[in-house]
This record gives C-alpha cells, structure tokens and sequence, in this order.
C-alpha cells in the first residue's frame, strides 16, 4: 500500500439556518456551522445572528487545534446589544421636561480571543484567555434613522482559570458530577502607553476574580 501524510479535510458537523421578518430591524437570520476533520484534531464553529446588517448582528468565528496535550483556540466575535434609557432632565420645580422620551442605545463589542488549556489530570486543567476587545457605543437619532457615535474604547483582558471537572453528561446536559471554575482576570490601563489623539481610549483599570461551583444529581 502507498502511504500518505495525513491532510485535514473538514466536513459539516451541524448544519442550521432559520430566517424572519421584524418590523423594525427587516430581514432576520440565524445560523450555526460546525466543522471538522476526521481526526477531530481542528474544529471550526461559526454562529450568526443577522439583523438587517452587519452593523446590528452577532458574529462568532471560533478555530480549534486539538492534536496535543495543550488545546488552543482563535476567535473573533462581534457581538451587539440594544437598550434604552429614560430621559431624566427635569425643570426647577422637578417634573420631567420629556416624562414619555427614552434615548436608545447600541453597544457593540467586537474583538479577538486567544484561548489555551492545559489538562493537570484527567478531572483538572488550567484555562488561559487573552482577549482584545473593541466597545462601541452608538445613540440613536429619531431625526436622521441613525446611529451617532457616543462613546468607544479598547479593552486587552488576560484570564487565568483552575477547573475540577468530574460531570457525567446526558442527552441535553449534565446528570450526575460536579464542577468548579476558580478565574483570575486582569485588565491594565494602557493610556499612558497608547495615546492616539482623536482616538478611543486604551484600557479600563480593573482586576475580578470569580468563583463557580456546581453540583449535579
């Protein structure tokens, strides 16, 4: 027999789609693709959530590499969200001027995503992110039917994560099992460092740590 080096070659996996109409965003969609190959050493999900355009939708582009030890990931993600905020300006004896008006709001956030993890054992492993992320937000003009820039700005967010997993999974999620998640997360202000005049704002000085525990029965 003549033998050849393995090649991936990457077949569907799921396949969804589903379309709408709405009266205020017009055409809809929604979408899931998974992809990969016969030794499932690469992954490749995409999910869409199309609303009129690209704009006011959620896009997420996921890539696994599994052969090794260590899993890595590259994602990118685009991700928006709509709310409104009632108008609170008041006259001097304190009534509102505008008791009825809301002013409209979308956030986008959009980024990149660098995903390691390392298995410790069969039952922990050690989780690393690292995520660029970009935050958009927009008001939105009764007068023009548009969006007005309002405010934006660049976030880089490292993660660290130690988790115990022992769950038994069924037909639609977990059985039997526990979980734990133990998270670190670090944002640094980068201002001093980029400092782009006319442009967005570099970083948001934070540091969390999160906790997760759950048990299955």
């Amino acid at each position: 027999f003549k033998t050849h080096r393995y090649k991936p070659r990457f077949t569907p996996d799921i396949v969804f789609a589903s379309a709408a109409y709405s009266t205020f965003f017009g055409l809809q969609a929604t979408g899931l693709l998974a992809f990969s190959d016969m030794m499932g050493n690469h992954q490749i999900y995409l999910g869409l959530d199309i609303y009129s355009s690209l704009d006011n939708s959620n896009v997420n582009l996921l890539y696994l590499y599994l052969p090794r030890r260590t899993d890595l990931g590259l994602g990118v993600h685009h991700n928006v969200y709509f709310f409104a905020v009632r108008d609170l300006s008041t006259y001097p004896d304190g009534s509102y001027i505008y008791p009825d008006y809301y002013h409209y709001f979308r956030d986008r956030n959009y980024g990149l995503n660098l995903f390691s993890s390392y298995p410790i054992s069969r039952y922990t492993r050690l989780d690393g992110t690292l995520d660029l992320m970009a935050i958009d937000r927009d008001n939105y003009n009764l007068l023009t039917d548009k969006y007005d820039r309002e405010d934006k700005i660049r976030v880089l967010l490292p993660g660290l994560s130690y988790v115990h997993d022992t769950i038994l999974w069924g037909s639609v999620g977990p059985v039997n099992g526990m979980r734990m998640r133990l998270s670190a997360y670090f944002s640094p202000n980068l201002e001093d460092y980029i400092n782009i005049p006319g442009k967005s704002g570099w970083g948001l000085d934070f540091q969390a740590v999160t906790a997760d525990y759950r048990h299955y029965l």
